[in-house]
């Protein structure tokens, strides 16, 4: 029986396309053990939409920081390593899985976790990536990941440098370096 884990972050219209995706999934493939993990003051929503669905909860919040804090807004995504207990949370209940599938936020832990484990992961996201690659990424990646730089451009992997310039480059900054 294949098993599928569904990691999504972020706030509730983050998770809830990929909820909703989960529960499709559960509901029409009766060979595939379908597992969610997500924040656990979203299961609510996350348990209505896919019940069919394993519901595996992150302790972490959807947001870090206290909205009242100036010096410390509410931050969905971490830029400071904030979220790295969240990430440990992630590998710790997708850690089974032959196929993962997440949302952006989720991508950094769930990339690295695919990797190790030899399983496939698709990124789902329900809108256009909101951001773009440094003016310099091209250049800096060149001069610090020279065998992934060769590695991409003469074909040897299945990821393109249209996909690292489109929506894998996060992967390469030095805020998830630790991680590679």
């Amino acid at each position: 029986m294949k098993r599928i884990v569904f990691v999504a972050l972020g706030s509730r219209g983050d998770v809830q396309p990929l909820a909703v995706i989960a529960g499709r999934m559960a509901v029409s493939d009766e060979r595939a053990q379908v597992a969610f993990s997500s924040h656990e003051e979203l299961s609510s929503v996350c348990q209505r939409l896919a019940p069919r669905a394993a519901f595996r909860p992150l302790a972490a919040p959807c947001f870090l920081g206290d909205s009242q804090d100036l010096e410390n807004p509410v931050c969905v995504v971490d830029t400071k390593g904030r979220r790295r207990q969240e990430w440990i949370q992630v590998i710790q209940t997708a850690r089974d899985a032959d196929l993962l599938v997440c949302n952006l936020f989720a991508m950094p832990p769930c990339i690295h976790l695919a990797d190790k484990l030899s399983v496939q992961l698709v990124v789902c996201s329900p809108s256009l990536v909101p951001y773009r690659l440094p003016d310099t990424f091209e250049s800096v990646f060149q001069q610090e990941l020279p065998d992934i730089w060769e590695a991409v451009m003469s074909a040897r992997t299945c990821v393109s440098w249209q996909d690292i310039c489109e929506w894998l480059w996060p992967i390469f900054t030095e805020a998830h370096g630790q991680f590679r």
